[in-house]
């Protein structure tokens, strides 16, 4: 078995989808170490929703459109 089969990649995608409003496609787009700075914050939380919205507006995507309004 591979290294990576002890990578929890579903239970990411669905917090990356559920929680945090990513497409599928902008999860699995990201790299690893993103990923893993984007789920930590002191003391060790995760971001809460409003924690990543308020990046997503602090720090937008250029060019990239937001699907969820449809």
């Amino acid at each position: 078995m591979s290294e990576m089969s002890n990578w929890p990649f579903e239970i990411w995608l669905r917090l990356a989808v559920l929680q945090m409003g990513l497409a599928p496609e902008t999860f699995w787009e990201m790299d690893v170490r993103d990923w893993l700075t984007l789920c930590k914050r002191e003391e060790g939380k995760a971001l809460s929703p409003a924690d990543f919205e308020a990046l997503q507006k602090l720090f937008p995507d250029k060019g990239v459109t937001d699907d969820r309004s449809k």
